[in-house]
């Protein structure tokens, strides 16, 4: 029994005379876009219409490839999808390039340059014919005057001499201490030691300064020991008897027993002076 469409149903014979019976064949109709063979099932064909063409299409592009999109994509987009075909080419500069078709405008070429710099270390970057080269990256192989290899690079030692020798050192000061030093500034005299001094000062303490080496020791913080006429010690700073001269009226409490029995809370220069004044403290005497 023929359906609708011409072709024989191939199904039960009820399921043919009725009328929702479907064509399973191949279209195989023309395509009225591209005038293909339809590969849909011809029922649903009648039902919904043809689907979109999925063969190669094939036709030529800008670049003379055939085009390798989906026929029925391209009937409705225009010839827009990108040749993926492999292009390979020679470029200015000397080297084989080989990408996609699609994207030949934007060649470029990614070797290593690899041509001998006046240094006579190869350049490492990317082709590059058309512009100069850069500044070589490689280590600097030259020894500096301290015999140390230069930690430079070798393009900016070219350009703007070698950098100055950063290797730490033990040092020998002129104190006699040891220490560490930057390579470039070992020679400097004005290298301060930082270790202790622990010189011995004219007043008999240490120095608790860092030796710094200049020969200027510090001015001693400690309290001055020299005894005073009364017997007690000078109250000031080591530093300032230095400067000025001892304390010439003694600062500490005078502490002789009044005739009340009270020891004087005056100070023993003023006693020294005036003799112990009269106790002000409360009288115990009853």
């Amino acid at each position: 029994m023929k359906l609708p469409c011409g072709h024989q149903c191939t199904g039960k014979c009820g399921n043919c005379k009725s009328s929702h019976a479907i064509c399973n064949e191949i279209c195989n109709k023309p395509l009225e876009s591209c005038n293909h063979s339809c590969p849909g099932v011809c029922g649903h064909c009648m039902n919904t219409g043809h689907p979109m063409c999925e063969i190669i299409c094939a036709q030529p592009l800008e670049c003379e490839h055939s085009c390798q999109g989906l026929c029925g994509s391209c009937v409705l987009n225009g010839h827009n999808t990108p040749c993926k075909f492999l292009w390979v080419t020679t470029l200015p500069c000397g080297h084989i390039y080989s990408g996609v078709c699609s994207e030949r405008d934007q060649a470029r070429c990614l070797a290593r340059c690899e041509v001998k710099l006046p240094c006579k270390h190869s350049c490492t970057s990317e082709c590059h014919h058309d512009s100069p080269h850069p500044v070589c990256l490689a280590p600097c192989p030259e020894n500096l005057p301290c015999t140390h290899n230069c930690k430079g690079l070798c393009g900016n030692c070219a350009t703007n001499g070698h950098m100055r020798c950063m290797i730490e050192l033990e040092v020998t000061l002129p104190c006699g201490h040891e220490q560490k030093a930057k390579c470039k500034d070992k020679d400097k005299a004005t290298l301060s030691c930082s270790q202790p001094c622990d010189a011995t000062l004219p007043c008999g303490h240490k120095c608790a300064d860092h030796c710094g080496h200049f020969g200027d020791h510090c001015k001693c913080e400690n309290k001055c020991i020299h005894s005073l006429p009364c017997g007690h010690s000078c109250g000031k700073k080591c530093a300032d008897c230095a400067d000025s001269g001892h304390e010439e009226s003694c600062l500490t409490t005078c502490g002789k027993e009044l005739p009340c029995g009270h020891e004087c809370a005056a100070k023993c220069g003023d006693c020294r002076i005036k003799g112990c004044p009269p106790c002000e403290q409360a009288c115990m005497r009853k």
